[in-house]
């Protein structure tokens, strides 16, 4: 029985198939005269992944075309040599499987390839602008945002991906930093649609107010957010939150120059008060633990970190949320002063004339992947950073291995990053990254868990987007 056991289990093991690698969805997609997206992906596993793309657009009319990605390779779309229609609101959908990849180990359930190693992030150029973000694998049935701000200078676009065949029911809450906030709304959206609108038609009266978005479904859907700064001259694109958040997480960037900003947002998505403080690590191994104070229910406030922290020091940021003594909580159901609580947060960076930011991320993985990259033959024209902060009481050693788009061997860099510090990559400078115009992806492995930041700035043509990558263990 030993024997037979010992034979199925290695003819499983040598049964070479289709595997399932996933859906990637992207709720934001435009394209026109002056206006170009393009989707680049990272396949960093052994497997050549195949599949569908999908267009779907408002009116829940769609299109479909084959998608190919190498193995060991950054290649990518560009939607206007898709078939995209010009000037029609659309979202995206990647369906693919890894081609000939063994089915893994069945009595344990490893997998043998990672859904996470195959990457995509969706690039929007916008007469100068440049917005980026990844592709989510995630649906849910609520998403919150804490990006939104109303100004004469600003636009705000709220896009929502509904991926069932049925239609669904969405509420809207929009919660600001006062009256009149909260304001609730409420939408219906076809099935297997893009729904997208105006925030600020939304929002009411008064400029120069933050103010944030909680969602709620009835069936599982993909949110996300476009902010144009016209004074800044650029934009950020944000993927919504899951599930109200969480109520911790980590940034590796953090740099406040003299010409720069950086802000975290912070949206309390209960109907209770919360208080939350934000931990500045210093690279010099100094911390610091910087009070917020208490966010009422449904609360968004904007944290200027210029008023807080040292100038041109790097550090890292910590945030942790709690429950406040809210009034009556025994009585009312509220959780017991001092309980973690879910909160949402976000970052903005502005520096060298690029507008960038990123979600707070929730937790650190060993394994990281960013799907967008490039040299170009100017060098004084792109500058690419990769930051990595070690939130670990243990040295990482970090690997990053740059896979391009002609195919051709990768270029692969070493990183140590200390136990509480962070390190970086200068890329556009890197003498071990191949020279000349050439796309690349970025696969990060470390012993320890860690938190990247990647940011890209055009400082010819305009325009700056951050990545927090793609993460596993």
């Amino acid at each position: 029985m030993k024997h037979l056991y010992k034979l199925v289990f290695a003819l499983v093991l040598s049964f070479s198939t289709h595997v399932f690698a996933g859906t990637l969805y992207m709720p934001e997609g435009y394209v026109a005269d002056g206006v170009d997206e393009f989707i680049a992906v990272l396949n960093s596993s052994n497997y050549e992944a195949k599949g569908t793309g999908h267009i779907y657009y408002e009116d829940g009319t769609s299109i479909s075309f084959p998608i190919s990605f190498p193995s060991k390779q950054r290649s990518g779309i560009t939607l206007k040599d898709k078939g995209v229609d010009l000037n029609r609101r659309f979202s995206t959908v990647l369906e693919t499987e890894f081609v000939n990849a063994p089915v893994g180990n069945p009595f344990t359930g490893v997998p043998t390839v990672n859904e996470g190693e195959l990457t995509a992030t969706l690039i929007h150029y916008d007469h100068g602008r440049a917005l980026g973000a990844n592709f989510t694998p995630t649906t849910s049935r609520s998403w919150t945002i804490a990006e939104g701000y109303e100004s004469e200078h600003t636009r705000d676009y709220l896009m929502i991906f509904n991926p069932n065949e049925n239609k669904t029911n969405v509420k809207m809450k929009l919660a600001g930093n006062h009256w009149p906030f909260p304001q609730d709304f409420e939408f219906n959206i076809g099935g297997k649609s893009r729904f997208s609108i105006n925030l600020h038609d939304y929002v009411g009266e008064g400029y120069d107010q933050p103010y944030g978005i909680i969602l709620d479904a009835d069936l599982p859907i993909v949110a996300a957010l476009s902010h144009y700064d016209d004074n800044l001259g650029d934009g950020v694109l944000t993927m919504g939150h899951p599930n109200k958040g969480s109520s911790t997480g980590y940034m590796a960037e953090g740099w406040v120059s003299e010409n720069g900003v950086e802000y975290v947002n912070l949206l309390n998505p209960n109907n209770f008060v919360v208080n939350i403080d934000l931990v500045i690590h210093y690279n010099n191994g100094v911390t610091e633990i910087l009070n917020v104070g208490s966010l009422f229910a449904y609360q968004r406030l904007g944290y200027k970190l210029n008023d807080y922290v040292n100038k041109n020091e790097g550090f890292m940021i910590e945030y942790r949320a709690y429950a406040s003594d809210n009034w009556d909580w025994q009585n009312k159901g509220y959780p017991k002063p001092g309980t973690p609580v879910n909160v949402v947060a976000n970052f903005i960076h502005f520096d060298h004339a690029g507008l960038n930011g990123v979600n707070f991320s929730n937790t650190g993985y060993k394994h990281w992947q960013f799907a967008e990259g490039y040299t170009d033959s100017d060098p004084d024209r792109i500058k690419e950073f990769l930051l990595v902060y070690n939130p670990t009481e243990h040295d990482a050693n970090v690997t990053v291995t740059v896979h391009y788009s002609d195919g051709n061997d990768p270029s692969t860099l070493k990183l140590n990053v200390p136990a509480g510090r962070k390190n970086g990559l200068a890329l556009h400078i890197e003498d071990a990254m191949r020279k000349g115009s050439i796309w690349y992806g970025i696969r990060v492995d470390s012993d320890q868990d860690i938190i990247p930041y990647f940011t890209h700035y055009d400082l010819k043509f305009g325009g700056s987007f951050a990545l927090n990558g793609t993460g596993w263990d």
